[in-house]
């Protein structure tokens, strides 16, 4: 349903209250006067399918070499924190057909609290404002949102996009987003040969048994400790840590732990994107997240961890590595990528705009 100019509530009273109602009609203030036209709420995992056809295409013309799954998306938003996505996710759709769509949640991060949004529009329907009216309105919404909020704190409206999407790019810094980091994605063409990585002396890396679900939670718990010095770290939610271990990539197999006598010193965990690697010909594990907590630091034990998860990753088959990092990061972790290989590919950019006039009611 194409809006007016007036803002209304975008779903009814129920669906906000969060009883997760789904596929509610949304009004989309300046959407373009196209034919067909509705936008809608998320209906649940059945409409996963239809939206992650639109990620791919997206990406696919802007030569990112990912791809999305039904199924992990569904288990995301089943375990997203901070978002309803039968509320904050908006579908736009053609004759029944999705033809984009735009997440909002809010974190905090490093004592400001970031209301962010994140759009996607299938590359035959760009150029036609879409992408546009999405971001301002889920912009308008987490003002809102913020408003009643009442955060006493600094506020931000976020996004991000990898570089390599320039119309994105071109959209947000037109809306006044400026960008404040910048993520770099790191390539491993070959696993062999692997270097030595020997730890510091008493610790033991081991790989945790999978079916223990406590130590697996034990392991993210310390993980999201490491990385509370991190720039932009939100604390992770259990919500989250259970939907980390639903993914359908999620491999505690190739995990591995840096154990001090009892104390996790470290840990390394990485992903298999099974159908991704098939459709772009590849073997490639990804290194989600290599973590070491502070006191254990610069004693040679994220070498040795990334070294065992490249030797766990040879023992599958797999044949390339991957990974992301924030080029300011303070651990040194981008010096340490490099000296091991990895070499810099497509990178992700984070978005920020300041509040200004927050809405006073609706």
């Amino acid at each position: 349903m194409v809006a007016s100019g007036d803002r209304e509530e975008s779903v009814p009273l129920g669906a906000a209250a969060g009883t997760g109602v789904g596929g509610c009609d949304v009004r989309v203030a300046g959407a373009p006067p196209i034919p067909g036209l509705r936008f809608r709420t998320y209906r649940g995992p059945a409409d996963a399918a239809a939206l992650v056809a639109v990620d791919n295409a997206e990406l696919a013309a802007d030569g990112v070499d990912e791809l999305y799954t039904a199924e992990d998306l569904a288990s995301e938003l089943e375990h997203a924190s901070n978002e309803v996505p039968s509320l904050d996710l908006v579908v736009a759709e053609v004759h029944g057909t999705p033809v984009a769509h735009a997440r909002r949640r809010w974190r905090d991060r490093d004592g400001v609290r970031v209301y962010e949004h994140l759009g996607r529009v299938h590359p035959a329907w760009r150029r036609r404002g879409l992408g546009r009216a999405l971001l301002r309105h889920q912009a308008s919404e987490l003002r809102t949102l913020a408003a009643a909020q009442g955060f006493p704190g600094e506020l931000a409206l976020g996004s991000w996009t990898d570089e390599r999407c320039l119309g994105a790019v071109a959209l947000l810094e037109a809306e006044g987003y400026r960008p404040v980091r910048w993520y770099v994605e790191m390539v491993r063409a070959s696993i062999d040969p692997i270097p030595d990585g020997p730890a510091a002396d008493g610790v033991l890396i081991v790989a945790p048994d999978p079916g223990d679900r406590r130590l697996l939670l034990d392991i993210l718990a310390n993980e999201d400790e490491a990385f509370r010095d991190h720039w932009g770290h939100h604390p992770t939610s259990g919500e989250e840590m259970a939907g980390i271990l639903a993914d359908p990539s999620c491999d505690p197999g190739l995990w591995r732990v840096a154990w001090d006598g009892r104390e996790i010193a470290g840990a390394v965990r990485p992903m298999v994107f099974a159908e991704e690697n098939e459709h772009f010909g590849r073997r490639r594990v990804w290194i989600d997240r290599l973590s070491v907590r502070r006191p254990w630091r610069r004693r040679g034990i994220g070498r040795a961890l990334l070294v065992a998860s490249l030797a766990s990753a040879r023992e599958r088959g797999l044949t390339s590595a991957a990974l992301g990092v924030d080029m300011d990061n303070t651990t040194g972790a981008l010096g340490l990528y490099e000296r091991l290989g990895f070499v810099r590919a497509g990178g992700m950019v984070a978005y920020r705009k300041p509040f200004e006039d927050l809405p006073t009611g609706t």
